[in-house]
């Protein structure tokens, strides 16, 4: 198996949300835990291998939107215009996805889309 080294903050990392857990390689060349958050510029990382989940369908996440009462909020970043806040709530104001991107990675609907799939994985794994 090859790992893949990335450094922050490049990387899946900066569009991941801040809670996320990576492996960061210490300063004896070793792994620690550690969350997205609390990563430094320069940090080498790497993301934990997963085990794979199902592909989803447009109309499985449309479902679990409808059935869990989710919804996207969007929020513009004013100090830097190329950036937005995906949030996803449910009816009682519980945040179940908490993302920051870069408008010219995702559109709205694919970062809609990547959050219901994240929130469905973490129940899955």
């Amino acid at each position: 198996m090859k790992i893949k080294i990335h450094t922050y903050p490049e990387g899946p990392a900066s569009t991941l949300p801040q809670d996320e857990v990576v492996s960061v390689v210490n300063k004896w060349g070793r792994f620690n835990e550690l969350r997205i958050g609390m990563l430094e510029e320069g940090d080498y990382y790497t993301m934990p291998v997963r085990s794979d989940v199902t592909p989803r369908t447009d109309t499985e996440l449309l479902r679990t939107i409808v059935e869990r009462k989710l919804s996207p909020i969007f929020v513009d970043n004013i100090m830097d215009d190329s950036k937005i806040k995906l949030m996803i709530i449910d009816t009682e104001g519980a945040k179940h996805f908490d993302w920051d991107y870069k408008k010219s990675d995702y559109s709205k609907f694919q970062a809609v889309r990547d959050g219901v799939n994240y929130i469905l994985d973490q129940e899955e794994l």
